[in-house]
């Protein structure tokens, strides 16, 4: 058995960091004696998520899309950011919120209609009248979606705040 260094690399071919779904993959099938087959990524049974988007937020309000996450930067007050649109959210979507230096009074998670939020302390309200508000700079939190047939469900996954998320 011999191993080649990484250092050396394969000559012809480039490095790729962060495979996607469609990038395909050169194996030995031991199952065909170590006949080379190719593969891609998305049908590995061990294959990674989808990398998610990164969003620098510096405005009052936010529209959030499924798979992102939102680094609250703004500076002049209370930011709001509101969850994905029914029409685009499907069971196991998530979003993940975190307060940057710049927010120093936290941010407010809104809800559209037939939204609701599951958290420690309860549940939101029902619809546009529900929300879930961070008390401060540096909380995080990440929601994911875990029904979605008529009304969507988020519930929050994790969450970091030394002053705990508080729901309406």
């Amino acid at each position: 058995m011999s191993f080649v260094s990484s250092s050396v690399g394969f000559p012809g071919l480039s490095v790729k960091s962060v495979p996607v779904s469609g990038d395909l993959l050169l194996i030995a099938d031991s199952a065909a004696g170590n006949a080379l087959k190719q593969i891609t990524v998305g049908t590995l049974p061990f294959a990674p998520a989808g990398g998610a988007a990164f969003v620098n937020v510096t405005s009052a309000t936010q529209a959030m899309a499924i798979n992102t996450r939102y680094f609250v930067n703004y500076t002049g007050g209370q930011c709001v950011l509101t969850l994905p649109t029914v029409a685009s959210t499907t069971q196991n979507s998530f979003v993940e919120i975190i307060g940057g230096a710049a927010n120093t009074v936290g941010f407010q998670i809104a809800q559209l209609a037939t939204q609701l939020v599951l958290f420690l302390a309860g549940t939101t309200t029902t619809g546009t009248g529900g929300s879930l508000t961070s008390p401060g700079p540096y909380d995080s939190i990440m929601l994911m979606c875990t029904q979605n047939s008529g009304f969507t469900t988020w519930t929050v996954t994790e969450v970091c705040s030394q002053g705990g998320f508080a729901g309406v």
